[in-house]
């Protein structure tokens, strides 16, 4: 699988785990980025975080979810569905397309009625189904700190949920990044996932970032951080 990797990664809010809220995008994983000002300013967050970097001086190293081959995929898949961690879920796609970012947003429904009513108001509006989707268990569920009320979250969503499984469990890497396109407007920038049986392995310290522009990037050798909050 390809990887990427970076000198230094950051984390916005706070380390303790027990703080952690239930339903991050990246499970029980420590979120990270190389984009801290963007992040903090489309999750609504304050400045104070931390940057990490690896004990042993080695890049922090992820899997990049972003280039992975089909084949990969399927394995991924497969393996989630053998580990009961996975399932076939009967859903009706609504679709419509997004006048002011320009783009087609789908919505997966449990009844036809329901997504009707989801792009009742919309233009370019579809519905379609049904249609067989990936479906999360509650033992995924569980192991990625996600609310088990959320049983029907979207098909992408447990594939991502599974794929920090699937690393974590036969891959020798700090954990999972998505490479996204940088767009504060439309809420998009890379982010990370790290594995929390790694955090061992990383130097934590304590930074201000809200003086960091939503382009900055981390690891830009030109940028100045700031110093330490107090907390």
């Amino acid at each position: 699988m390809k990887t990427i990797a970076f000198p230094v990664v950051a984390h916005i809010g706070t380390m303790d785990r027990s703080l952690k809220d239930k339903g991050s995008y990246e499970g029980a994983c420590l979120s990270v980025s190389i984009h801290p000002g963007a992040w903090s300013s489309i999750a609504r967050l304050g400045g104070d975080g931390f940057v990490l970097s690896r004990v042993d001086g080695e890049p922090v190293t992820f899997v990049n979810a972003t280039r992975l081959s089909r084949d990969e995929k399927a394995a991924i898949v497969d393996w989630g569905k053998q580990e009961g961690l996975l399932v076939d879920r009967e859903v009706y796609i609504a679709s419509y397309y997004d006048i002011e970012d320009e783009a087609t947003r789908k919505i997966e429904c449990s009844t036809r009625e329901e997504a009707l009513a989801e792009v009742e108001d919309q233009p370019r509006k579809r519905v379609q189904g049904p249609k067989l989707v990936l479906g999360a268990t509650e033992k995924l569920l569980t192991m990625s700190d996600q609310p088990i009320s959320r049983h029907e979250i979207s098909s992408d969503f447990a594939y991502d949920l599974v794929l920090l499984a699937y690393v974590e469990k036969n891959l020798r890497v700090d954990g999972v990044w998505w490479d996204e396109t940088l767009n504060v407007e439309t809420l998009s920038a890379p982010r990370g996932a790290i594995f929390q049986d790694r955090l061992d392995a990383f130097e934590k310290h304590p930074m201000d970032f809200s003086h960091m522009y939503e382009e900055d990037d981390l690891n830009d050798e030109e940028l100045e951080l700031g110093s330490a909050p107090t907390f």
